[in-house]
């Protein structure tokens, strides 16, 4: 499978999926925290992207990701484009895992957004920061 191709199934060893013991909202988390690519289809199409905010929106779950790679109703995902930025609701996720590789993001990255309300872990410059408040 070449790097720029989305994974249909993922492959022993190389990906953390979905099981009944991590829900999205905590893999999407454990991906900000370790600087992991997400793997998802939303809104019925596949899409990589590395997740820098996760938190609440109202009553809501929303992760706000550099989308780097896959398809996109809101146009099309060139590399390195500061209109790459997507905010997912957490629930329409699915088929969610986590791989390593590059972190994605773009030079106009700021933590000043409309995805969220209240922010549970976000990616901060060079570092990581969760909010111990945050009861999801």
């Amino acid at each position: 499978m070449s790097d720029t191709a989305l994974p249909r199934r993922a492959t022993p060893g190389a990906s953390r999926s979905a099981s009944p013991a991590l829900s999205t909202y905590e893999l999407l988390r454990e991906a900000i925290l370790t600087r992991r690519q997400v793997w998802a289809v939303y809104q019925g199409l596949r899409r990589g992207f590395c997740p820098h905010l996760l938190g609440a929106k109202g009553s809501e779950l929303h992760c706000l990701g550099y989308q780097f790679l896959g398809e996109s109703a809101s146009g099309a995902i060139m590399p390195s484009s500061t209109d790459n930025w997507r905010c997912f609701a957490v629930d329409g996720l699915s088929e969610v895992s986590l791989r390593e590789g590059p972190w994605f993001t773009a030079v106009n990255w700021d933590r000043r957004q409309a995805c969220v309300d209240w922010i549970d872990v976000e990616v901060v410059n060079t570092w990581t920061r969760p909010n111990p408040r945050f009861d999801a």
